[in-house]
């Protein structure tokens, strides 16, 4: 598996070891934008903290356990989707974020339905989660346009060091309510 298409213009790219330059200087160029929701952004300072990152992404993909993406866009890098799979229920959670100048295209919402469609059918799940933070409402728009229902909150679960504790909202979908959707 080298990675998904999404369409014409996006691809999900599984993460390799030799793709942390690159991811480290769209982390660079996206530090004042990913702050605020992204708590490892301050601890990645080097390119050998993503490929860190990325050896440990390709160590849980070769158990099972992970899907790691770069989002590529129009053939540049533009961010970053995963699918974490739970060990005790048929569940998978979506994490991602997008480079400031690549939001308002759609790009996270194609790239979101083709992943939680991948755990669905080719991973057999039952239920695909997301989580972000109560106040990221661009974050939060993904999963209300993909249908996923607002499960609830909780609270003060992001406890990122150096900043107060914040409310976390939890979107999901059922793999029956997804068939629905046509």
């Amino acid at each position: 598996m080298i990675g998904i298409r999404v369409d014409d213009e996006v691809f999900l790219r599984l993460h390799e070891e030799r793709h942390a330059d690159e991811l480290f200087r769209l982390t660079d160029a996206n530090r004042d934008h990913l702050r605020p929701w992204m708590p490892w952004v301050d601890l990645t300072v080097t390119v050998e903290d993503v490929r860190t990152y990325l050896r440990t992404v390709v160590r849980k993909f070769e158990e099972g356990r992970e899907y790691g993406f770069t989002i590529v866009a129009a053939g540049e890098a533009v961010g970053s989707i995963s699918l974490g799979l739970a060990d005790d229920a048929s569940e998978a959670e979506v994490g991602y974020w997008l480079a400031a100048d690549a939001q308002g295209h759609g790009v996270m919402t194609r790239a979101t339905e083709a992943l939680t469609r991948f755990a669905f059918e080719e991973l057999g799940r039952n239920r695909v989660v997301i989580m972000c933070a109560v106040d990221n409402e661009r974050s939060r728009a993904i999963p209300e346009r993909l249908g996923f229902t607002l499960e609830g909150t909780l609270r003060l679960r992001d406890a990122t060091p150096g900043r107060e504790p914040r409310d976390q909202v939890v979107y999901g979908i059922l793999r029956s309510e997804w068939d629905e959707r046509g």
